[in-house]
């Protein structure tokens, strides 16, 4: 896949199941840089919010025209931040914008679509 900076390659070690969904067993991304070209294995992770994980297996389809897209259940998102915020390292610019996010989110609410512009410099 092909971003603003970088090239972002998935590496799948697939385990053939009944289901098509369930075969991918362990995906891994290299980053390769446009100019550089030098590549490393990366962990992509939500830093706006603390560095809380995405789910690996659904982040390839997410990268579109220099932004990304990601939906996620708001109980989930709940949990991540919970947990995320007991971290004593978080800037208190991230500790807050976590915080107020946390409040705003109920149990009743369906997914949550965070939207973010990639980096171009």
């Amino acid at each position: 896949m092909e971003l603003p900076l970088d090239y972002l390659i998935a590496e799948l070690t697939i385990k053939m199941r009944s289901t098509p969904y369930s075969d991918v067993n362990h995906i891994s991304f290299i980053q390769v840089n446009k100019k550089t070209k030098q590549s490393q294995y990366v962990k992509i992770v939500n830093d706006y919010l603390g560095g809380i994980d995405f789910v690996p297996s659904t982040l390839f389809n997410n990268f579109r025209n220099g932004y990304f897209a990601y939906p996620q259940d708001a109980m989930t998102l709940r949990e991540q931040l919970t947990e995320a915020l007991e971290n004593p390292d978080l800037l208190p610019e991230v500790r807050t914008r976590m915080s107020k996010l946390l409040r705003q989110l109920k149990e009743k609410d369906g997914d949550v679509m965070m939207i973010g512009k990639l980096k171009t410099e």
